[in-house]
């Protein structure tokens, strides 16, 4: 039996139609080879008149009981199955947001990245409530790498990280007690295999710094070309200009070396990079382009920090289904090294009273998940 708001939704289109698409306005021309492109085609689909009309459902007063709202739930994660379809694909490759920091393309789809991690969250919900606990772990696994590839080193990308993260270990806290002992070993084990990954902001400034060699080559052959900033450099002489951009590339590239030297430090110290001024016109270039400021990486630290969170309690759950009681301390259920907060230099916290179990760190303790 389908409840009478679901009529409504199904006759919209999965995905909008008419004007331009997210993909058009945040991205351009799609390469294929970019997951970034995949994450931005299912936040369109989250944001959707029609996936929308169950979110306002959802959050409305007229879910009379928990059975209902499973419904909806059944037939949301049913019908919008693309997004995590999406998802996937995209985690399979490099992820980098593809928009020059140079112009002001839009970041529309920053607002329907909370709305992934959401599907992927209810996703494995339903999996749990038909008895599916390896799907359902599953959807958890692919919104961890989800929401670690999303941020790019930004206060925008890292906002949205923060909010769709949050998402997820809000649903994964409430799922972890109903994982049988091989999926929390797989969590545990996906988690530890996110974290061997580098940060996401190196990929970015990676990526970005490719687009901007390909910048500064256009910028010095026809300046006019490249909108306010080629205008402003159509003023100088192309002695001034070639001098200008050479020193653009060389502080992009010194502050994304410091990045890439931050990264290999303890994550305590990724909150100290600096940018070097040089030219003026050069650096203002190279600091639009990189968001260059010592906070790029600040964000992947607490993020890892939350994954490691995640990788303990789901350490925790499985001894206590293997010893029937939970853990008298962190030692006894974990490895040494997955119990050392890299943020603080000390062991997490971990308090457990019966059924209640937490975990956090000493330095983020309002970012354990479900707090």
């Amino acid at each position: 039996m389908i409840v009478p708001f679901l009529l409504i939704a199904l006759q919209q289109p999965v995905t909008p139609g008419g004007g331009p698409s997210f993909i058009q306005q945040a991205i351009g021309q799609p390469t294929g080879r970019n997951g970034y492109e995949e994450y931005v085609a299912a936040a369109e689909i989250a944001e959707s008149p029609a996936y929308q009309t169950y979110e306002t459902y959802d959050a409305s007063k007229d879910v009379a009981n928990r059975a209902t709202q499973l419904e909806a739930w059944h037939e949301q994660v049913r019908r919008f199955t693309p997004i995590a379809d999406l998802v996937v694909q995209g985690n399979g490759k490099p992820v980098y947001d593809p928009k020059p920091r140079l112009n002001s393309r839009s970041s529309i789809e920053l607002a329907g990245f909370p709305g992934v991690a959401d599907y992927l969250a209810r996703k494995a919900y339903v999996d749990l409530s038909n008895g599916d606990p390896q799907n359902a772990e599953r959807a958890l696994e692919v919104g961890l790498q989800f929401v670690y590839n999303l941020d790019n080193g930004t206060s925008a990308s890292g906002t949205a990280a923060a909010v769709s993260a949050e998402r997820m270990f809000r649903a994964i806290k409430a799922d972890l007690p109903k994982l049988g002992v091989r999926e929390l070993d797989r969590l545990a084990d996906a988690v530890t295999q996110i974290l061997g990954q580098a940060p996401s902001p190196i990929n970015n400034l990676q990526a970005i710094r490719r687009a901007d060699i390909a910048f500064a080559e256009r910028a010095l052959r026809d300046p006019r070309s490249e909108g306010p900033v080629g205008a402003r450099l159509a003023n100088l002489s192309p002695t001034q200009r070639e001098r200008t951009l050479r020193q653009f590339l060389a502080d992009e590239d010194s502050f994304l070396q410091s990045v890439i030297g931050a990264a290999s430090l303890p994550e305590s110290k990724w909150d100290n990079v600096q940018f070097e001024e040089a030219d003026p016109i050069a650096s203002e270039l190279a600091r639009s382009s990189v968001a260059g400021n010592g906070e790029v990486l600040a964000n992947a630290a607490k993020l890892r920090t939350r994954l490691r969170i995640v990788r303990l309690l789901s350490r925790v759950y499985r001894y206590k289904w293997q010893y029937d009681q939970l853990p008298s301390s962190l030692a006894k259920a974990a490895k040494p090294a997955e119990t050392l907060d890299p943020l603080t230099g000390n062991q997490f916290v971990y308090a457990a009273r019966e059924e209640s179990i937490e975990v956090s760190s000493e330095s983020l303790p309002l970012i354990g998940p479900g707090h």
